[in-house]
């Protein structure tokens, strides 16, 4: 019981972590950053409560269309990653574009809270309005860090904000190619790996570190 709750808090903190950095890499006052936290946390406390009758189908949907979600997906942050706006409305353009994953990821933990539930055996809406304040709690206090960190060593918001979208948009592609190959291999028979000539395979690693560090020697001279 403990792991499936444990589980669901790590995949909330995930969550959040995306949208306390562009709270906190915004010009947003911390009340402004409070009051965005709690609407997304009604909005997840809602979808939570209300999406329950449709729980099979849009867990269908997501299954269904996870792979392609996750590309297209990956794609539009490695662009805003890559993407420079000039100007302040260039920049709020820039933030605003990048909340829009965000709905389809409350959709996603709305699901996970649902079949948490389910798992649990709960009857009553703890569980719902516990989620939806740790929620609101993780994004306020994430956006609250980035602001901190930007005011402590004087950075430029716009490039750090560039440099995470662009990492979650790298990692969304990898995760998503991975993951299915991954858990298709997982069900598959293989036969043991049997090593005939430990001399071959030593040759075989020496190639590779070879290859690396002519390859490092040649960075180190072009720099």
């Amino acid at each position: 019981m403990w792991i499936v709750f444990l589980n669901m808090l790590f995949a909330l903190f995930i969550l959040s972590i995306k949208t306390g950095i562009i709270l906190g890499t915004s010009c947003a006052s911390r009340k402004n950053m409070a009051l965005i936290s709690f609407s997304f946390a009604c909005i997840l406390y809602a979808g939570s409560v209300f999406l329950t009758h449709y729980t099979k189908i849009i867990a269908g949907f997501i299954d269904q269309y996870t792979f392609i979600g996750s590309m297209l997906l990956s794609v539009f942050l490695i662009y805003l990653g890559l993407h420079v706006d000039a100007g302040e409305s260039g920049q709020i353009k820039h933030k605003i574009l990048a909340y829009l994953p965000c709905p389809f990821c409350l959709l996603a933990m709305a699901i996970s809270v649902m079949l948490t539930k389910v798992q649990l055996k709960r009857n009553d809406q703890l569980l719902e309005i516990g989620v939806a304040i740790l929620f609101f709690v993780f994004i306020f206090l994430i956006a609250t860090g980035m602001k901190w960190v930007i005011y402590r060593f004087k950075v430029n918001p716009m490039n750090i904000f560039n440099g995470i979208l662009l990492f979650l948009g790298i990692l969304t592609l990898l995760l998503g190619l991975f993951i299915p190959n991954y858990v298709n291999a997982a069900k598959m028979c293989f036969s043991p790996i049997k090593v005939d000539s430990l001399k071959i395979l030593g040759i075989v690693f020496s190639g590779l570190l070879g290859v690396i560090s002519m390859g490092f020697i040649h960075y180190k001279i072009q720099n």
